[in-house]
């Protein structure tokens, strides 16, 4: 067997080691899997740096100070879509290559948000509330045939929540840098600017990574969003100011918000949020079966790149070995 360990640090997709141990185990690779129920801490990692080869990371930190003491690590293999919690100049500093997986989760994504849309404008987890408590509840609600979806970021997750758009008679608008007049799908929109799919928008959804110290969404922002709206986020955060929100739903401002993801997590505003008419779910929206899957295979064949050559699916290597 080849020196070095492959630590496998997501705490929640230990049900996928009958399906991938094997292939783990091709890679002629100490193998360590967590099986603690929680993320690595920082000691954790910095014993993994004694003598890791490869690590399939979840959300813990890799900063340049940990990257450092790094002696053999050769890929972090994310295991998700972004690089928000690894020092990337550190990385390509110390040799090490870091993959994420595209696409894979979109749909599972997607779907959570949709779940999320259509509960908020139809009240359903209200009446669902009020019925366990044994209160016949009834009202009107909302709806979201006629509404307009603004969609802020559209990578294949904002495609994915804009093509289920289509069935609802809803219309769509995306705001997104990387599209133009002449790129965009005929089927959408495309706003130019956050402040204008912001005006427009009865329901607005996130998908895009977070860039920067401040909130994409904050006290202006909301201020600015149409009586009534809906704000998701099932894509990072800190894209929302928390703050700002919970004084937009007490407020009434914003008819309701779906969360996904928050500044800490686990979240302490457990409370605070549920007195207001707010979705909650643990950082689980891309975590279908099938995405986990699809990720999984994705890391693997990313460590078996860059350990022995060969080809990558959906994911993206930068840095370090990979790039030479």
């Amino acid at each position: 067997m080849a020196s070095g360990t492959i630590y496998v640090n997501p705490s929640t997709i230990d049900h996928l080691r009958p399906e991938f141990e094997g292939r783990l185990a091709a890679l002629d690779r100490r193998v360590v899997w967590n099986e603690t129920g929680r993320g690595p801490s920082g000691d954790d990692l910095a014993r993994q740096m004694e003598d890791a080869v490869a690590i399939i990371a979840g959300a813990e930190r890799y900063d340049r100070e940990l990257l450092s003491s790094a002696s053999g690590l050769k890929l972090i293999a994310r295991f998700g879509v972004g690089y928000d919690a690894v020092d990337l100049d550190a990385a390509g500093d110390n040799g090490i290559a870091v993959s994420i997986v595209r696409g894979v989760n979109a749909d599972s994504v997607a779907d959570l948000t949709w779940a999320m849309i259509l509960s908020l404008a139809c009240d359903l987890h209200n009446w669902d509330a009020a019925m366990k408590a044994g209160d016949w509840l009834r009202g009107p609600f909302v709806g979201v045939a006629g509404r307009t979806l603004g969609i802020v970021g559209y990578g294949p997750v904002g495609q994915a929540v804009g093509r289920r758009a289509a069935g609802f008679g809803i219309d769509v608008v995306v705001c997104d840098p990387v599209l133009d007049g002449g790129s965009r799908p005929p089927e959408v929109s495309l706003v130019t600017d956050l402040a204008g799919i912001i005006e427009r928008a009865d329901i607005l959804t996130l998908h895009l990574p977070r860039t920067g110290d401040k909130p994409l969404i904050g006290e202006g922002e909301l201020a600015a969003m149409k009586p009534g709206a809906i704000l998701v986020n099932a894509a990072r955060g800190g894209l929302v100011d928390e703050d700002a929100l919970l004084g937009a739903l007490a407020s009434g401002r914003l008819a309701g918000a779906g969360l996904d993801v928050f500044e800490d997590e686990p979240t302490p505003r457990f409370a605070e949020f549920a007195r207001h008419n707010v979705i909650m779910s643990p950082h689980v929206a891309g975590a279908s079966h099938d995405a986990l899957a699809g990720q999984m295979d994705a890391c693997i064949s990313a460590i078996a790149a860059v350990l022995y050559g060969g080809q990558t699916r959906s994911t993206f290597l930068v840095g370090g070995p990979a790039d030479s």
